[in-house]
């Protein structure tokens, strides 16, 4: 059965493996780090040289996404190679179950500002560009750009954290750079103030 499989993938590769039956995506993953026969003999399987080549596959199908809250996490955290890939430090660092879901949830783009929350709605999604805060008056897009600098309604909790905010940072994934346990006490008081406004 094995020999079959691996015929039968190399006979007529799937054109999407994520739809493929499971053997031929068996097939495909092992046979990325080294042949899987020779001459009708099974091989043994390079476990890390595999574990590798599927993080680069990985890595670069994040690269390659044309997905919006895709592309924005690779814009956050800037590059990724299989060397500073790995779990971000946060999750270790912040002790807090809440704190450290409501970083991630910035970190990553699933997150309680319009800019996502918009494509929940029924019907048909608005563009980004009128994707608006609702909290303040500032008419622009409620992205975390806007939530870290530009929303006066939270103000008062970029003012509790306002070691976060004493250096000028050039980017989103600067900011994110600085200290977790603090980013994660900010990203908390944010998303509750946002939600006590959208509920109010």
């Amino acid at each position: 059965a094995f020999d079959a499989n691996v015929g039968l993938m190399d006979a007529a590769p799937p054109a999407n493996l994520g739809s493929a039956p499971w053997s031929s995506q068996m097939v495909s993953c092992l046979s990325m780090a080294s042949p899987l026969t020779a001459d009708g003999t099974p091989q043994l399987i390079d476990v890390t040289l595999l574990r590798d080549s599927l993080q680069c596959e990985f890595i670069q199908s994040l690269l390659d996404s044309d997905k919006s809250m895709t592309k924005d996490y690779v814009a956050l955290v800037g590059d990724l190679d299989g060397d500073t890939f790995g779990p971000a430090i946060h999750l270790q660092a912040v002790r807090s179950a809440y704190s450290r879901q409501s970083l991630t949830q910035l970190r990553t783009g699933a997150h309680w500002l319009e800019i996502t929350t918009a494509t929940w709605a029924a019907g048909s999604t608005p563009p980004h560009d009128q994707r608006l805060c609702r909290r303040c008056p500032q008419q622009e897009v409620d992205d975390v750009k806007h939530m870290l600098w530009g929303c006066t309604a939270l103000e008062e909790q970029r003012a509790a954290h306002s070691t976060l905010f004493m250096q000028p940072c050039d980017s989103i994934q600067e900011f994110f750079e600085q200290e977790p346990s603090v980013l994660a006490s900010f990203a908390r008081a944010c998303r509750q103030e946002c939600q006590r406004l959208r509920v109010g």
